[in-house]
């Protein structure tokens, strides 16, 4: 039976925005950890006003009436290519406030450099909202959330959740480009993207073996990762084991449907 993607589209839609309203959690923190102060992590070393510039958000975000939402793109798409026609949209339109990231070289770059703007982009909107945010990150932008949250723990206190959308946390195998890099229609040479996402590198592998801070893998709310039974690019890994994580698959669509 032919899958029809408007309603792939709605759908995913529809689990996401159910998850920033009912607050299912990737970071939520037991109340023994929230008490403590977490560590800062790295200074940061790109300069504060390029973190800044990249960061553009909705007039209404301090005070916010309802939960600010982080939207941060993936692979080779700026934040107004992988939102405006979908998650955007809807959310300007519930009047929630809304902060789109750019991402430097359309997430081509060293994500050792890029994942600072997600930091600061977290820090940023709490401080001024003064509420937990929700995070939303398609592909790379949610490898970049989770490595954020992981080496920087006091973001931990700063989010309400974190939605990752087809992200290959695990690393992935892009057909003819990693972990060759081969040319091809999206590359014409290997980025350092392109190494620190495929299986087994350096990258993947120390985003594996860190922890998220507090005990996340005994609490309540789970982990969320959107993927597809057949997504190529990213194929579906999640964080976690089966038993708790919160597993959402789509059948039949392409690796950036989910994120319109």
């Amino acid at each position: 039976m032919e899958v029809s993607m408007t309603k792939i589209k709605v759908f995913a839609r529809a689990v996401v925005v159910s998850f920033v309203a009912g607050g299912l959690l990737l970071t939520g923190l037991p109340a023994s950890f929230a008490a403590a102060t977490p560590e800062p992590g790295p200074v940061l070393q790109t300069p504060t006003a390029q973190l800044f510039s990249a960061l553009k958000c909705s007039a209404d975000l301090a005070p916010p009436n309802k939960t600010p939402v982080l939207l941060v793109p993936g692979f080779g798409e700026s934040v107004n290519d992988a939102y405006s026609g979908g998650y955007e949209k809807y959310f300007r339109d519930q009047g929630r406030p809304l902060c789109l990231l750019t991402i430097p070289g359309r997430g081509f770059g060293d994500m050792q450099v890029t994942v600072e703007y997600v930091v600061s982009a977290i820090r940023s909107m709490n401080e001024k909202s003064g509420e937990k945010i929700s995070a939303i990150g398609h592909s790379e932008g949610g490898m970049l959330l989770t490595w954020a949250v992981k080496f920087w723990p006091d973001l931990a206190t700063r989010l309400d959740d974190v939605i990752n959308i087809a992200s290959p946390i695990n690393g992935t195998s892009f057909t003819g480009i990693i972990p060759t890099c081969k040319p091809n229609e999206w590359y014409s040479s290997c980025p350092p993207v392109g190494f620190q996402v495929s299986r087994g590198s350096d990258w993947t592998t120390a985003l594996a073996a860190r922890r998220l801070p507090g005990d996340f893998h005994t609490r309540r709310s789970p982990p969320t990762m959107m993927s597809s039974f057949f997504l190529r690019l990213a194929r579906p890994t999640w964080l976690v084991p089966a038993t708790s994580s919160c597993r959402i698959s789509v059948q039949a669509e392409l690796h950036c449907i989910l994120a319109y």
